[in-house]
């Protein structure tokens, strides 16, 4: 019993005087060095249980174990406001010497009053944060001249310097050639822009950058972008696709479009016509070149014959080239010099061949009647014509002039050889005169009807050449944002020649079916 009384007085005396002894903490016990060695840290130190009485300054030393003659440590106690039984000072290190990669346990020795301990910590280097940045690549743009292109970074930690473009390659999709002149980077979206000048951005930022060309950028060109750090020298890689043009590229890609129409009009439509309108002119042209030969015939005539050849003279007149001509455009039997915008000759051929075997028909009667009955009643004129001569040949001339609307050939035949008979009876023939030669009569113009629809012919081409040059300057120009290439002004050139030959056809053609007829890819509009 007296050995148990003993074993818990001694451990009431031992537990007593454990609480009586101040706990000296540290809550954080670490004094970091700068990168470059040395700096300046702090230390939190709690103490519990330290008694009123011990009052005084409180003392943090140093011990320098493990030595470093090169690092010296002082500490600057400040005490901070006391709370319960617990009291707070800040210790401030100054620590002089050292590097960027020290580390080490050392000791300090606190004192305060009568109470003292030692205490551990650690001196190590503060490490710098970590380099980390990420690039943003720009969508898939149109770049019109003088128009940068942005670049979106991400910079964490530490700050980017000396930002330079390590690599910018662009390769044109069609002739596979680079863009001229190269590329710079800026640091603003517009000003001077310099390679030379060093760009810098500032840590744990979102910066933008831009791109610009040295040289207009014609085509549609797919590369590969780098740009560089110094904390990061392999750089960031990005892919992008762009398009460039400019607008007096765009504007001669119209006006080639507005040749290449013009050009393929005459090239098909213009020239067949052209072609068949000489055709069916061939006919033509030789019967009144014959009926011509038969109007120098009669100028030849002697009167009184001469002055009774009116009705004659009004049927050759009607074999007149110009007048033929003009009454085949009138009845739509003959293309026009400008083709017309829609096909309006369902009946022309059945015309046409009616309208040439009628003139036909009068041709011959007319050749009959000159060379049976008008030649031969001049051939028989007596020299002198007696007053009553003239009088049995005008009545000759005006019977036969009277056949020259008459129908059937052959039985003109047959009144020709009456008439030349009962001339022949009523003079006694004698030497014959020469014949007098008058000059041919000057051809009619076209009518005015023909120049009417020549008008509205050229009207209505006009129309289908501006909306086919519209229509190509969309298709081919405009939805092209890399327009401005060779290959682009040789498909403007023959874009014509694929378009649809009719206003009514080109009213109902759409870009798919424009690029359909043209057997290439349209690019959509972005």
């Amino acid at each position: 019993m007296l050995a148990l009384v003993l074993s818990i007085l001694l451990g009431t005396f031992a537990t007593g005087s454990a609480q009586e002894k101040p706990d000296f903490k540290l809550v954080d016990h670490e004094v970091k060095l700068n990168a470059a060695g040395g700096g300046r840290d702090s230390l939190l130190l709690n103490v519990k249980g330290l008694e009123s009485s011990a009052t005084g300054t409180l003392t943090v030393v140093d011990l320098g174990i493990p030595s470093r003659p090169d690092i010296t440590i002082s500490f600057e106690p400040k005490e901070m406001p006391a709370s319960d039984d617990v009291r707070t000072w800040v210790l401030i290190a100054n620590v002089e010497g050292g590097s960027s990669d020290t580390s080490q346990e050392r000791y300090l020795s606190v004192k305060i009053g009568s109470v003292s301990t030692t205490l551990e910590y650690t001196l190590t280097h503060d490490t710098p944060p970590a380099f980390v940045w990420t690039v943003k690549p720009p969508p898939e743009q149109s770049l019109r001249p003088g128009q940068r292109i942005e670049v979106g970074v991400s910079v964490l930690g530490r700050p980017a310097t000396n930002v330079r473009l390590l690599q910018a390659v662009f390769i044109e999709d069609g002739s596979k050639t680079l863009v001229d002149g190269g590329w710079i980077l800026c640091a603003a979206p517009s000003g001077y822009c310099s390679p030379d000048r060093p760009i810098s951005l500032v840590g744990s930022s979102i910066s933008r950058l831009w791109l610009r060309p040295a040289a207009d950028v014609i085509g549609k060109f797919t590369g590969t972008v780098i740009l560089a750090a110094t904390e990061d020298p392999d750089g960031e890689a990005f892919t992008m696709t762009l398009y460039g043009t400019t607008w007096w590229h765009q504007a001669i890609g119209v006006g080639v479009i507005f040749v290449g129409v013009a050009v393929a009009w005459v090239a098909s439509t213009w020239s067949q016509n052209a072609i068949n309108r000489r055709q069916l002119l061939r006919p033509v042209m030789a019967l009144a070149s014959r009926a011509t030969a038969l109007g120098a015939r009669l100028d030849r005539l002697r009167e009184p014959i001469s002055e009774h050849l009116e009705g004659t003279r009004r049927k050759l007149a009607t074999l007149d080239a110009n007048k033929m001509i003009g009454e085949l455009q009138n009845g739509n039997m003959l293309p026009g010099i400008i083709p017309l915008p829609r096909a309006t000759m369902e009946s022309s051929t059945e015309a046409y061949q009616k309208f040439l075997v009628d003139r036909v028909d009068l041709f011959n009667l007319l050749d009959m009647l000159i060379d049976a009955g008008f030649e031969e009643a001049d051939g028989v004129l007596p020299d002198p014509l007696l007053p009553v001569h003239k009088t049995a040949v005008a009545k000759a001339a005006e019977d036969l002039d009277k056949l020259s609307g008459s129908e059937n050939i052959k039985d003109v035949a047959d009144e020709v050889a009456a008439i030349l008979t009962t001339l022949g009876a009523a003079l006694n023939p004698g030497p014959t005169r020469s014949a007098k030669s008058r000059a041919a009569p000057v051809p009619p113009s076209a009518g005015e009807l023909t120049v009417e629809i020549n008008r509205l012919s050229c009207f209505v081409w006009s129309i289908f050449g501006l909306l086919a040059t519209a229509l190509g300057s969309y298709v081919v120009v405009f939805t092209n944002p890399g327009f401005g290439l060779p290959a682009d002004f040789l498909f403007c050139l023959f874009w014509g020649f694929g378009l649809p030959s009719s206003a009514q056809q080109l009213a109902q053609a759409t870009v798919s079916s424009a690029g359909t007829a043209l057997g290439v890819p349209i690019p959509k509009p972005s």
